[in-house]
């Protein structure tokens, strides 16, 4: 009995002898792994990532000028074609005013006549219901200005309702400035970004006791193009048209490597 109890508690040591070794093998395995980890987490973070901009004011080079001229008709057919034509003369008319205040020929776009229906009340609902009949017509004319001269838009649009007041039934419905210029000035633009973000990158680094490197990775933002004085910023750009005056602004995202 004695001996087997010996042979039981040998075989005991030697189990817990195996299993501390290999707990031991175990930790160091690990500790070799996460040092391989550690090690490369560091490297992989060795990088410092900044946003780099640039600002530009500049003046529209070109403008639309969208006018409207509206004329209503009853059902009856001899009205329409009576409205009609009298529509088109008031479209010669204004774009003859156009012409003779320094518009030129291809710079003016006229649309086709749109004609909406104007339907019966139903006095159940308070809304229009063209099942019920139509009483009349809509008819409308876009005429829109292209044009490179900025000041004689904006002073054809602050004169030509009045001046036409007693010709033709004339509306503005709006005045568009744009900077075509754009296209010109991005690269440039976006170099003074990068430049930008290499500065702010290299005072970060410089504050770590670290030297900045080469550019591991660089993406350019869109473009935003708002009123002077705006600090509007939209995800997919934004594009003031309504003054003469724009900011332009352009931003990179830049990620460096840190020695």
């Amino acid at each position: 009995m004695e001996t087997i109890k010996n042979i039981k508690n040998n075989l005991f040591n030697t189990q817990v002898g195996v299993a501390a070794v290999v707990f031991g093998i175990a930790i160091i395995i690990c500790a070799v792994v996460l040092g391989q980890g550690i090690g490369n987490i560091k490297r992989a973070n060795n990088v410092i990532s900044v946003t780099g901009s640039t600002e530009k004011i500049v003046k529209s080079d070109t403008a639309k000028i969208i006018l409207s001229i509206n004329h209503k008709s009853t059902a009856n057919s001899s009205d329409i074609a009576i409205q009609n034509r009298s529509l088109n003369e008031d479209v010669k008319m204004l774009k003859g005013y156009l012409l003779n205040n320094g518009v030129k020929e291809k710079e003016v776009d006229v649309s086709q006549v749109n004609t909406v229906d104007i339907c019966m009340l139903n006095q159940k609902t308070g809304y229009s219901d063209c099942q019920l009949g139509v009483t009349g017509h809509d008819m409308s004319v876009t005429v829109t200005v292209n044009t490179k001269n900025v000041k004689l838009a904006t002073d054809i649009s602050g004169t030509v309702v009045v001046d036409m007041s007693n010709k033709a039934n004339v509306n503005l419905d709006r005045v568009e400035y744009y900077y075509d210029n754009l296209k010109n000035d991005r690269v440039g633009m976006l170099a003074d970004a990068t430049r930008n973000a290499t500065e702010r990158a290299s005072a970060i680094a410089i504050a770590g006791n670290s030297k900045l490197g080469s550019i591991v990775e660089a993406s350019s933002g869109v473009f935003q193009v708002t009123t002077v004085n705006s600090s509007d910023v939209s995800d997919y750009g934004s594009y003031d048209t309504s003054s003469i005056d724009k900011k332009v602004t352009a931003v990179v995202r830049v990620s460096f490597e840190v020695k």
